[in-house]
């Protein structure tokens, strides 16, 4: 059945409105320029072989996309510490760790998360990936944190999911594990839907949940101060 051209966008006009989302897409991309210079047994006029050569404007520009391979960073992070006169009391600034008594930053894990819940990509080769990157890390390791993500972030949420689709969830073995796959597939999906870079959000969810209290953790989800 054909439907009205006020109905759906034509074929055409589908084209060209994906075309320019994803030129919209890579023009917020960061951008580093490389200068190239014309090589000393080149610089001479192809005409007449002069050498008395000048620049011609900022000279010309080529773009290309390329893949800049994913690394993994070693912060150190120094806390101030304050001592006062009495020599009775001492503060120190608090650590920005998203997980209590955890060495994995908020991007990290997110990262983690995303890549098994958005591109389904196994924690085992997550595993490689990070080895290859540099960073060795055990396949149960991850699994540990995946789930400590799924506890502190979506604990709320995963239990009304669990209940509408407990036989989505089997295979992980155990309603918790389960509770934690749910809220954290429905977290990105939710992300995905509303145009919202799930990485992004769920690492700046996982960094204020570790200075807020438990109380607020069902509004920072829904995007709250």
């Amino acid at each position: 059945m054909r439907k009205s051209s006020g109905d759906v966008l034509r074929p055409h006009e589908a084209t060209l409105k994906e075309r320019r989302r994803k030129r919209e897409a890579r023009a917020t991309l960061p951008e580093r320029v490389i200068h190239h210079r014309v090589p000393d047994e080149a610089r001479r006029c192809p005409a007449c072989g002069g050498t008395a050569l000048k620049p011609l404007g900022p000279g010309k520009r080529t773009e290309i996309l390329e893949h800049v391979p994913a690394h993994v960073e070693r912060q150190v992070h120094l806390q101030e510490t304050l001592v006062c006169p009495c020599g009775a009391g001492i503060l120190t600034a608090p650590a920005p760790k998203a997980i209590e008594q955890g060495q994995y930053g908020p991007g990290f894990l997110a990262h983690v998360v995303t890549a098994k819940c958005c591109d389904s990509i196994p924690l085992y080769r997550q595993a490689k990936a990070l080895a290859r990157a540099g960073m060795p890390v055990a396949r149960t390791t991850l699994c540990d944190v995946f789930h400590e993500v799924g506890r502190r972030a979506t604990a709320p949420l995963a239990e009304r999911l669990l209940a509408l689709g407990r036989k989505n969830y089997l295979f992980v073995g155990n309603d918790e594990a389960g509770r934690n796959l749910a809220g954290l597939r429905s977290l990105v999906a939710t992300c995905e839907a509303n145009g919202v870079n799930p990485e992004a959000y769920l690492a700046d969810v996982l960094m204020r949940l570790g200075s807020h209290p438990a109380s607020p953790v069902g509004r920072l989800l829904k995007g709250g101060a």
